[in-house]
């Protein structure tokens, strides 16, 4: 019997992280720490050689080196790379067999919104303005997406 990599089994990371932030919680007699959507996104974006162990370890890893009790961060084992980010090809040609277009344009509405808030220092009316929506459109996109102000990195 075949079992799939973590690699094809994406969408069911977030749901695996969220198990196992449980069952660290519970074996620690801890709290359940937050774990932000972005943190959610950056594992889902790598290429998992290993088994569902090897996200087990990094968060196991990630709640003995926590120091905050409400947020953790889990940082990727080293030496895992993204995948290739979903953009369409130049030229009209289609994007990659199982990227869909509503794959591909919402990478690129986040790369949007994120780009416009890093440009704005987080000023959520700025970036609103430079992207031409509403300020409460911006914060619609941005709960839609799961985007958290709190996450982005300002450099």
């Amino acid at each position: 019997m075949r079992v799939p990599s973590l690699a094809e089994r994406r969408e069911d990371i977030p749901l695996l992280v969220e198990h196992f932030v449980r069952r660290q919680a519970e074996k620690n007699e801890r709290p359940i720490p937050h774990v932000t959507r972005t943190t959610l996104d950056v594992l889902s974006a790598l290429d998992w050689p290993g088994n569902v162990r090897q996200l087990e370890h990094a968060v196991e890893r990630a709640f003995i080196l926590n120091r905050d009790p409400t947020t953790l961060e889990i940082q990727p084992p080293e030496g895992l790379a993204p995948r290739p980010p979903v953009i369409a090809p130049a030229g009209g040609a289609l994007p990659p067999p199982g990227v869909t277009l509503h794959d591909v344009l919402e990478a690129h509405e986040r790369e949007l919104l994120v780009a416009a808030l890093r440009e704005a220092r987080g000023v959520q009316a700025t970036a609103a303005r430079r992207l031409g929506l509403s300020k409460s459109n911006l914060c619609y996109r941005l709960k839609k997406l799961g985007i958290e102000i709190e996450d982005i990195r300002y450099r």
